[in-house]
């Protein structure tokens, strides 16, 4: 299922600024008797206070406002002179809404030009962004001017984590007010302009487009040195000789692994990637880590006992051991690359998948690692200079046009492929998987950490776990920005697409989880919890109107990092409060809320359980790194009914999970997850017989005739 360009009607683009000055530079008015003597430029204030209508101190080239704001800034080469009125007062200024901190400037005013000029100076489509009035007056943050500075990138990445305020959100408490045009309050992650991302019911046109230098990627897919070249040259001359795979084979694994796994891992250009392997002159560009981790990912998911068994996972374990060794030679030989993050990423995988050395030790030990490549290769922060990291319109879902050949239908489960530019250059090929490859590394980080707060253990400090790390474009962002898909007025922000909310939704998890172990003062974390609180609601409310349920499992997944983002802003209000608890709680609305969403998902799955030697049941049975899910699931029910005795439906969803759960030890055996789920099993037997319920099953009803008769 993909994206269908949506036609939209084209408005005339903006002028630049340059072109306005130099009009008005160039056609004095007849009626003045002598020309103006001309004042030196040092008075000229920028066009951004001019904008703001603040006092600029003209500081060349970046005045003291714009650099504390980290604003650009832009002087006009020559004063804007203007004569008086022709007819005094007819020129009334017009009252408009400006945001509280005056961050942004107005927008450019828009003048009539031919379309062959504008062709000229802007040849790519042009985006709408709705802007309205906001009703009421916009408050200040008590902390307005330590917020901008929050949200920096941090460039040294071996220095220890940074202060609490590098966590704070920048948020409006104005923008709480729902507009009629919209279903979202206003609401932003971090680093994101809340100044100019504004509601309205009239489009207004901005220039999304850009053009920024074309710039050599730091992260090259290359050796660093001839040695190095020589060595990985040796290396794959070897590994086609002696190796069972060959390239048909390593291409089947590399297609399957990457059309099999949906959003966990969502980064490589396949196509790109299968050509360089082919090429017996580009071959050994590529990481044979990543390599042997695809290999290794890709046996051990078709290798659950309803398919290749013990052998299988046996094979799949000594693939991931000599790709962690490769890894650790690249590290050493200094060859660190974005594809070795890649293969990192991969790693991390297979360790969040139950095989037979799984073990959560293995999984936070190779997290570490990618979280190491990845700060030390910058990879969060290549789109620093981009305007779109941070300034975004809001729109309403038009993901898919009401015409389409598939229209949107919510009992249908669905994935969404990320899509490619056939027209991109393999330098942006390059950045795209460096971006997807940080954003896919953020999801094995933030199931992790959601995982260790299931289990009440202490997730390590992490560089990806920061969101003041990030200055990226969302997944397939770079793409959307510049798709009929988004360019009409009622379409959403590509800040809004399923995938950014999917991303956002970790961005926002991450912070909350981290701030539950922050020292900070009382103020402070009632600040932040009240922002996060209101971050939370507008990304559930931007998933409220994604209609074309365009991927079924981000949407799931986005609306489950906004119940455990509430979790944590819920503890840490009651600590506040001296209502401190060592578990976290929901009030039962939430409870309920988070019961009927998992609810739905659980039925979906056991539908599957019947069909599970079909391509339906690959859920199940090709899904390792899924079974911790489960756990996860069955301890948050257990939680629940911990903290509310009279909340029976946590029991009775815990029984349906804990049917999975069987399922899938059976699928893929592992003693110490089955030591886990069986102390949960004991917990839940004992909490059924204190309110008279009826006992779970025994776990070896659980398993289904079909999948007997067929193992």
């Amino acid at each position: 299922m993909s994206t269908i360009p949506i036609e939209a009607a084209q408005r005339p683009p903006p002028v630049p600024s340059v072109e306005r000055s130099e009009s008005s530079t160039t056609h004095p008015p007849n009626n003045r008797p002598r020309d103006r003597r001309e004042i030196s430029t040092v008075v000229i204030a920028c066009r951004q206070c001019r904008g703001r209508k603040i006092r600029c101190d003209s500081t060349r080239p970046v005045c003291n406002n714009c650099v504390r704001r980290s604003n650009e800034c832009e002087y006009d080469a020559v004063p804007k002179r203007r004569g008086p009125d022709k007819r005094p007062g007819t020129r009334q200024r017009s009252c408009k809404k400006r945001p509280a901190d005056g961050s942004a400037p107005p927008p450019p005013k828009r003048k009539k030009t031919d379309r062959a000029s504008d062709s000229r100076d802007f040849p790519l489509p042009k985006s709408k962004e709705n802007m309205a009035d906001v009703k009421g007056s916009p408050s200040l943050s008590r902390h307005s001017d330590r917020s901008q500075d929050a949200h920096s990138v941090n460039n040294q990445g071996s220095h220890p984590p940074g202060p609490p305020t590098d966590l704070r959100i920048a948020t409006d408490n104005s923008f709480l007010v729902k507009q009629e045009q919209s279903p979202a309050t206003q609401r932003y992650p971090y680093g994101y302009d809340q100044t100019t991302y504004t509601k309205s019911s009239f489009p207004r046109p901005i220039d999304v487009n850009v053009q920024l230098p074309e710039r050599t990627p730091s992260k090259f897919l290359q050796p660093s040195s001839p040695v190095l070249e020589s060595m990985h040259r040796e290396w794959w001359d070897e590994f086609m000789k002696t190796s069972r795979y060959s390239l048909s084979d390593m291409k089947g694994h590399v297609q399957y692994l990457f059309s099999d796994t949906a959003h966990w891992l969502e980064f490589l250009h396949v196509g790109r990637f299968v050509e360089t392997l082919y090429d017996n002159n580009r071959r050994h560009t590529i990481q044979p880590a990543l390599i042997l981790a695809i290999l290794a990912m890709s046996t051990l998911m078709k290798s659950s006992n309803a398919e290749n068994g013990e052998k299988g996972r046996e094979d799949a374990v000594l693939l991931r051991d000599a790709a962690h060794n490769l890894l650790q030679n690249a590290l050493n030989s200094g060859w660190m690359d974005a594809a070795l993050a890649e293969a990192a990423l991969i790693l991390s995988l297979f360790e969040s998948s139950v095989h037979p050395d799984y073990n959560p030790d293995r999984l936070a030990s190779i997290l570490l690692q990618l979280d190491n490549i990845i700060r030390d290769l910058s990879l969060t922060s290549i789109d620093t200079n981009d305007p779109d990291v941070s300034i975004f319109p809001q729109r309403s879902c038009s993901c898919i046009p009401p015409d389409a050949q598939q229209p949107p239908d919510p009992y249908t489960s669905w994935t969404y492929p990320l899509p490619w530019d056939d027209s991109w250059t393999s330098n942006q090929i390059r950045d795209e998987e460096h971006r997807r490859v940080c954003w896919s590394a953020l999801g094995l980080v933030a199931n992790y950490t959601a995982q260790c707060a299931a289990f009440d253990r202490v997730p390590p400090d992490l560089f990806l776990s920061d969101p003041s790390n990030f200055a990226l474009l969302f997944p397939g962002e770079a793409l959307d920005r510049v798709s009929p898909s988004y360019r009409s007025a009622s379409s959403h922000s590509p800040k809004e697409s399923v995938w950014a909310l999917y991303c956002r939704s970790m961005l926002l998890w991450n912070f909350c989880n981290r701030l539950t172990r922050t020292a900070v003062s009382q103020e402070d974390k009632a600040e932040y919890a009240q922002e996060a609180w209101n971050e939370s609601q507008f990304i559930q409310d931007s998933l409220d109107f994604h209609v074309c349920n365009l991927d079924t499992a981000l949407i799931y997944l986005t609306r489950e990092y906004v119940y455990d983002t509430r979790l944590a802003v819920t503890q840490s209000l009651r600590s506040l409060h001296g209502l401190g608890s060592p578990n976290r709680v929901f009030n039962r609305r939430q409870a309920m809320e988070w019961i009927f969403y998992q609810e739905q998902v659980i039925r979906r799955v056991t539908h599957h359980i019947h069909r599970i030697t079909n391509p339906h049941g690959h859920q199940l049975t090709r899904r390792p790194y899924q079974v911790t899910w489960f756990s996860n699931q069955l301890a948050v029910c257990l939680m629940l009914w911990n903290n509310d005795n009279s909340l029976t439906k946590a029991l009775e969803l815990a029984k349906s999970v804990l049917m999975l759960v069987d399922v899938m030890n059976y699928l893929w055996p592992c003693q110490l997850q089955q030591s886990h789920c069986d102390d949960m099993r004991d917990r839940l037997i004992k909490a059924c017989r204190t309110v008279g319920m009826e006992l779970p099953s025994p776990a070896e009803c659980s398993i289904p005739t079909i999948l007997r008769s067929h193992l």
